[in-house]
Order: C-alpha cells, then sequence, then structure tokens
C-alpha cells in the first residue's frame, strides 16, 4: 500500500531530485517555512522551481537569503505578506497569484521580476531593488486605496520596466530615483489615485522610449519632476485626469528625442517648467482642459526641434512659453487656444530659430482649411523669431480689450497678418523689429476703440496695409521703413483719428490709395522718398505739417490735391512750399505756382479777429493783380484793360472835359496817353501838366490815378515777395 506524501514533503523530493522541479498542489496548503527549506536549504537543487495550486500558509520569510535557481508560482495563493527583503533570487515569477503585498527592499533578481495577471490588495515594496534582466508587472492588480501600491524608489532595472495588458495600481505608484536601463512601457496601463499623486516618477532615469500611450489612464497627478529619458516619451491617447491641481508635474524634466501627446486628454495642468526636449514636442490632436488656470506651461522650456500644435490641438486655459526657447519651428495651424478671462497663448520673451505659425492649414477631408483660433489674448512681447511670423488665415479673439501683443518682438524675416487674418480686439506691434516685410494685405482689425497699434516698428523691407480693413483707428507714430509703405485700397471706417503715421521715415514709396474716404490721416513729421497718391480719396480731414516728400509717383488731378491740402487742421506754410518744390524739382513750374499762389490763399484766410476783412481784401488784390507774386506779369493784363476803358472813356468826354494850361504853341488832347500818364504814378508823359480835368474827367482821372497807384504797390509787394522766396 503506497502512503501519500503531504504537498511540503513531495516538493522537497521534486526539488531534490534536480532538473527541473515542477509540482503542481491542486490547491492542497504548504506551510510558508517548508517551502523557505525547499528554497534556501537545498544543496544541489534544480535549474527551475515550478510552483502550481498551492496555498501558502504564513509568511514567507526569505529575507538576506539566496535562492540559486529561478521560481515561478503559478496561481499560487499567499495567506500572508512574503518577505523577500535583502534577498538574492536568480529569477521570480508569479503568475495569476494572489498576495496580500510584498516586501522586497533591496531584492537582488540575476534576471527577471514578473508579476502576471496577478491580485495584490497591499503594498508591494521594491524599494532599491535590483534586476539585471526585465521587470514586468503584466495585467496584474495593484490595490492599496489609502497608501502605497507600489514602491519602487531607487529600484534599478538593468533592462526594461513594463506595466501593461490591463495592468491596474489603485494607490500610489512610486518609483523616485529609479533608473532603467531599456524602455518604460506603460501602454494600457491604468494609475487610480484621484486627488493625490497616482505615479511618482520623481529623478527617474530611463535609457531607452518610455510609451505611455494605448489608452494609457492616470487618475491622479502624475509627477516627472527632474526625471531623465535617454529616449522619447509617448503619450499618444493616453488619459490623464486630476481632481483638481496639477495632471502632470514634470519640472526640469530632460527627454533625449520626441514628445508625443497626440490624442491625449489632460485634465488639470502640465507643468513642463525648464524641461529640455531633445526632438519635437508634438500637442497635435492632444486637449489640455484647465479652465480659468493654466493648462500647459512650458515657460523657460527648451525644445531642440519643433513644437508643434496644430489640428485638433485644444488647450482650455493658458498656454504659457514664457522664455521659452524652440530650436526649430512652433507651428500652430489649426489649433485652438481657449482662455477668454486672460492670455490664450502667453509667450513673453519666447525664442524660435526658425518660423512660428498662427496660421490655417487646409482640413484633414480636403474640403477646407481649418484656422488657428485663439479666444483670449495672444502674447509675444519681446519674443524673437529667427524665421517669420505668418498669422495668415488666424482668427485672434478677445474683443474689447487685446488680441495680439507683440511689443519689443523681433522677427528676421516676414510677419505676415494677411488674407483670413481677423482680430476682434487691438493689434498692437509696438517697438517691433521685422527684417523682412509686415505684410497685412487684406487682414481684418475689427475693433473699435484701436485696431492697430504700431508705433516705433522697424521694418526692413516693406510694410503692406493693402486691402486692410479696419473698424478702428490704425496708428504708426515713429516707423522706420526701409522700402514703402503701402495703404492701396485700404478702408478704415473709424472716427476721429483714422490712419496716424506721424513721425515716420519711409526710405521707399507711401502708397495712399483709399478705397472710400476716411475721417482722417495724420503725416505730420512723415519723411518719404516718393509719394504715390493715384486714385486716392483723399480722407476729410489731413495733417501735413513738416510732411516731407522728394518725389511723386505721378501727378493725378491737381485741383483735388489742393482740395486736400486746403483740408489741413491748420494752415502751414510748409504744406504748400513742399508741394511746390516737388513741382519745381520735376520741371512743372506751372503747377509749382499754382500750388503757391493756393497757399497764398490759405494763408489769408486763415486770419482772424479784426484783421480779418483787411487781411482778405488785401489778399484778394494781391491774387487779382498779380497772384502774390508769383505772377507778376498779371499786372499787365489790368493796365491793358484800364488803359482801354480810360482811352474810351476820356475819348468820349474830350476837350470839353479838360481846362488846357496855356502854352506856346498848339496842344493835341490824346486819351490814350492821358491815361496811360494816370496810370503810370512814377513816371510823368506830361499830359496831366497840360490837361487839367474838370467835372466828370476830374471823377474819372482820380480813379484812374488811384487804380495806378494800387496796381504799382501790388506789383511791388509782390515783386518783393519773389525775390525773398527766391534769397
Amino acid at each position: 500500500m503506497t502512503v501519500a506524501l503531504d504537498p511540503g514533503r513531495a516538493l522537497a523530493k521534486r526539488v531534490e531530485a534536480g532538473r527541473t522541479a515542477r509540482y503542481d498542489a491542486a490547491g492542497a496548503t504548504i506551510p510558508a517555512e517548508v517551502l523557505r527549506d525547499v528554497l534556501l536549504r537545498t544543496t544541489g537543487g534544480p535549474r527551475m522551481l515550478f510552483l502550481r495550486n498551492a496555498e501558502v500558509t504564513g509568511e514567507l520569510d526569505l529575507e538576506a537569503g539566496t535562492v540559486r535557481f529561478p521560481v515561478t508560482f503559478d496561481h499560487c495563493v499567499f495567506t500572508a505578506v512574503p518577505n523577500v527583503e535583502q534577498a538574492r533570487v536568480s529569477a521570480l515569477y508569479l503568475t495569476g497569484c494572489r498576495l496580500p503585498g510584498l516586501r522586497g527592499s533591496q531584492l537582488a533578481v540575476d534576471t527577471n521580476l514578473m508579476l502576471t495577471d496577478c491580485t495584490v490588495s497591499g503594498k508591494v515594496s521594491l524599494t532599491a531593488a535590483a534586476v539585471k534582466g526585465h521587470f514586468r508587472v503584466v495585467g496584474t492588480r495593484l490595490v492599496n486605496r489609502e497608501g502605497v501600491a507600489l514602491n519602487a524608489d531607487g529600484m534599478a532595472v538593468d533592462q526594461n520596466v513594463k506595466f501593461a495588458g490591463g495592468f491596474v495600481a489603485a494607490g500610489r505608484v512610486s518609483m523616485v530615483g529609479a533608473r532603467i536601463g531599456g524602455q518604460f512601457d506603460c501602454s494600457g496601463a491604468t494609475f487610480d489615485n484621484p486627488g493625490r499623486t497616482a505615479l511618482e516618477l520623481s529623478g527617474l532615469r530611463v535609457r531607452e522610449q518610455t510609451f505611455w500611450c494605448d489608452d494609457f489612464r492616470v487618475r491622479g497627478t502624475v509627477s516627472l519632476r527632474r526625471a531623465q529619458l535617454a529616449g522619447g516619451l509617448d503619450c499618444s491617447g493616453a488619459v490623464l485626469s486630476t481632481g483638481e491641481g496639477d495632471a502632470l508635474r514634470a519640472e526640469r524634466l530632460v527627454v533625449g528625442s520626441d514628445v508625443r501627446f497626440s490624442g491625449a486628454v489632460v485634465e488639470g495642468r502640465v507643468d513642463l517648467t525648464g524641461c529640455d526636449v531633445g526632438g519635437t514636442l508634438d500637442l497635435t490632436g492632444g486637449r489640455f482642459v484647465d479652465p480659468g488656470r493654466t493648462a500647459l506651461d512650458l515657460a523657460r522650456a527648451q525644445v531642440r526641434q519643433n513644437l508643434l500644435c496644430r489640428s485638433g490641438f485644444v488647450a482650455e486655459g493658458k498656454v504659457l512659453l514664457a522664455g521659452a526657447e524652440i530650436s526649430g519651428n512652433l507651428w500652430c495651424e489649426g489649433g485652438r487656444f481657449d482662455n477668454s478671462t486672460a492670455a490664450a497663448l502667453d509667450a513673453p520673451g519666447l525664442i524660435v530659430h526658425r518660423d512660428v505659425r498662427l496660421a490655417d492649414q487646409p482640413s484633414a477631408s480636403g474640403t477646407g482649411r481649418e484656422c488657428f483660433h485663439a479666444v483670449g489674448a495672444v502674447v509675444l512681447s519681446g519674443a524673437t523669431v529667427d524665421g517669420s511670423l505668418d498669422c495668415a488665415g488666424g482668427r485672434f479673439g478677445n474683443a474689447g480689450a487685446v488680441s495680439l501683443l507683440a511689443v519689443g518682438m523681433k522677427v528676421k524675416r516676414d510677419m505676415v497678418l494677411a488674407e483670413g487674418f481677423v482680430a476682434d480686439g487691438t493689434v498692437d506691434l509696438g517697438g517691433t523689429e521685422v527684417g523682412g516685410s509686415l505684410d497685412c494685405r487684406g487682414g481684418r482689425f475689427t475693433a473699435r476703440d484701436e485696431a492697430l497699434v504700431a508705433d516705433r516698428v522697424q521694418i526692413g523691407h516693406s510694410g503692406e496695409f493693402d486691402r486692410i480693413h479696419a473698424e478702428g483707428p490704425v496708428r504708426m507714430r515713429g516707423m522706420t521703413v526701409t522700402g514703402n509703405l503701402s495703404f492701396a485700397d485700404s478702408v478704415i471706417t473709424a472716427g476721429g483719428r483714422s490712419l496716424t503715421i506721424k513721425g515716420t521715415e519711409i526710405r521707399g514709396r507711401l502708397r495712399l490709395g483709399f478705397a472710400s474716404r476716411i475721417n482722417s490721416v495724420d503725416l505730420r513729421y512723415v519723411t518719404v522718398a516718393q509719394l504715390d497718391d493715384r486714385n486716392t480719396v483723399w480722407p476729410v480731414e489731413v495733417r501735413l505739417e513738416e510732411f516731407d516728400y522728394k518725389a511723386l509717383y505721378e501727378d493725378p488731378n491737381l485741383p483735388e490735391r489742393l482740395a486736400c491740402l486746403r483740408r489741413n487742421h491748420l494752415f502751414a506754410p510748409q504744406v504748400y512750399l513742399q508741394l511746390a518744390r516737388v513741382y519745381e524739382s520735376a520741371g512743372k513750374y506751372d503747377f509749382a505756382k499754382r500750388v503757391l499762389i493756393a497757399g497764398e490763399d490759405a494763408r489769408w484766410r486763415s486770419t482772424a479777429g479784426v484783421r480779418r476783412v483787411r487781411d482778405r481784401v488785401i489778399g484778394f488784390l494781391l491774387k487779382c493783380t498779380v497772384g502774390y507774386g508769383y505772377r507778376p506779369l498779371r499786372v499787365l493784363y489790368w493796365i491793358a484793360a484800364l488803359l482801354l476803358v480810360g482811352t474810351a472813356v476820356f475819348a468820349w468826354l474830350g476837350e470839353a472835359g479838360f481846362r488846357q494850361v496855356k502854352v506856346d504853341g498848339e496842344l493835341v488832347f490824346h486819351p490814350l496817353l492821358y491815361t496811360l500818364d494816370l496810370l503810370l504814378p512814377v513816371v510823368s508823359l506830361k499830359q496831366r501838366d497840360f490837361w487839367i480835368a474838370e467835372g466828370w474827367a476830374l471823377t474819372f482821372s482820380t480813379v484812374f490815378t488811384v487804380l495806378g497807384w494800387v496796381l504799382a504797390i501790388c506789383l511791388v509787394t509782390g515783386l518783393g515777395k519773389a525775390f525773398k522766396r527766391e534769397l
């Protein structure tokens, strides 16, 4: 009769047999002391121990012991927390097991440590453990909701670490200062510790890739502070949420390659302050939600390649890029930045070594275009862009406040606010330096208080504002434009001072070609090489004092140009002299004289008070007689006319209207010579001496004498002004 051995003795006999020891306990219990003796006191030992369906009662205490062969526990139940602290194990595999916890501080594993499809209802402690192979926790549930589910602080794994296959941790998982020699894969894993830190990885070091994708989920905070990931970090499709506060804390995180959040959903703040990304930071398709606060913090971040927030990217809350540096491009075509309470994209001091695109792009369906959309201010003050800033097709909200604030920005190539660009609030470019062109052709600026402010802007090439539509004032004081400044077919509907270009220096052409009459334009102290006002509709009011231009592109309707000069806010002789000087330099002397005469008209009209009537009379006489001295020969027409009239009058009166002075010889009355003698007050033809007028002749001779003096005085005055002007 064969006597059945108890499970403990049967297991020991299998182990003593050597080679691979497989034992199925069929649900029987094995005392922990017996199992400990089998694992630690076996002299020869098998190549491997495989224990299945056993219930280990009591504490399995292997502390500081050495197990020289790999051990697999398959579907075993441990009634007490196993203790493997400071133990040395060849390999340890737990598959489908149930444990109340695991004590494994400073555990040393020569190859692999794996927990597959296990359920652990208490804390797993692997602090300072060393695994020379892989550490895999696949399909396992670690449950310790009120405390730490897994503590692996300081753990060192030479190869890969994997939490996958439906892995769930209910409680905190901590791997502070852990070192991973291969990949760190948490794809499909769930870390659940709402309202607290769910995954603590501060100081973590990973030599290869880190995968947090394929439905990686965290409820609670993830901490990657000062972590160093030599490969990339892939969070594509991840879902991170926290009840309140930070979803991801990654200050001064260092990643050697790309970081991807494509399709990720993050509820709570993502703090990447001072991080260093060795490749591209791709946030395209990601959703970052922290309304009214900072959803994505990249202040002082370093991105060695591109930062992408393209179509599908949504940020509900501020995106902060203050002091960040991007070695490649910042592309946000089709991205949405929503923070109506403050800045949506806050990037003062940002440095981008290539291009910035806050523009539109073709939709994925190919049926239209998806535009950059900011609800809230976009702040780029003090930023530096070594390439171009392209905002064509972008929609900048924040009505009633500032939509785009780029004070003191430096763009080494072009700044484009062109076709499709819409700003509901003020666009402030004060002090910006643009190395290429400032292209606003077709842009819409709808703020009614101040649509566009470009004071002290420096443009290395041209400023192009053709076809812009501005519903508020456009102000460009103190600009410097190396090339041309153009307003062809532009529309500015603002009342008050519609367009102000005061104090601007334009080294090329100034094109003024408004599509409709604007209220006013201020060109005071503007210097321009060439003025081009073809086909323009001049404003209701203009300010032209000290407006200096060297040439005109071509000659439009002179009366319209003179009408424009008359609309100047106050009379300023310089505006007429300037235009006349340009005409004279072009050889158009008649045009120059007409302008100067119009200037004198304006001067006499500008007098006020008691002098008003006198000055207007004098001005009228000077204009009619000598054209203010600019047409002195006009007095000859007056003399000729008066000579004809006087000759006719005195011929009609005849000698009967005069008393002849007795002289030797016979005198003959000559009406022509008598009239001429009256009209020439300085020259005497002796006619007045021989014929003394009486009656009506006296009246007419007095009138002609006075008119002669008036003409003489006007001639002298006009010639004096002409000589003074020449000097």
